[in-house]
């Protein structure tokens, strides 16, 4: 993982994404409450409604060149790489459990907790 410096944008985005994810999906899994397939995409995330660039000038695949998980990672959340990597959310959606879950919430934690300082 690469260590980023992130934007006021960026860390607020990552926050709530966190939040999100505790509380729409986490919450839920733990309680035996299964999610809707509907509601486990990018429409609810908000890294995905800050950063998701449909109109960029690349692969269909690199529509999210600008999110710091994509940034961080080296590949997008739903998406494997060259080098094998596979995203958080990605591993998630193929077996959303509550292990998986909390996996996509510790890799976005680790970019919070992993921030190279400004100055």
């Amino acid at each position: 993982m690469k260590k980023l410096k992130l934007t006021s944008k960026e860390r607020t985005a990552l926050r709530q994404s966190i939040k999100h994810w505790e509380r729409d999906i986490i919450a839920k899994l733990s309680l035996g409450i299964p999610i809707d397939d509907g509601y486990n995409y990018g429409t609810h995330c908000p890294l995905c409604k800050a950063f998701h660039d449909d109109d960029v000038d690349a692969p269909l695949e690199s529509v999210c060149v600008w999110c710091p998980y994509q940034k961080a990672y080296g590949v997008e959340c739903d998406a494997r790489n060259g080098k094998g990597h596979i995203g958080h959310f990605l591993k998630y959606f193929l077996n959303p459990t509550l292990h998986t879950a909390c996996a996509m919430v510790a890799s976005l934690q680790r970019i919070l907790d992993t921030e190279v300082p400004n100055g």
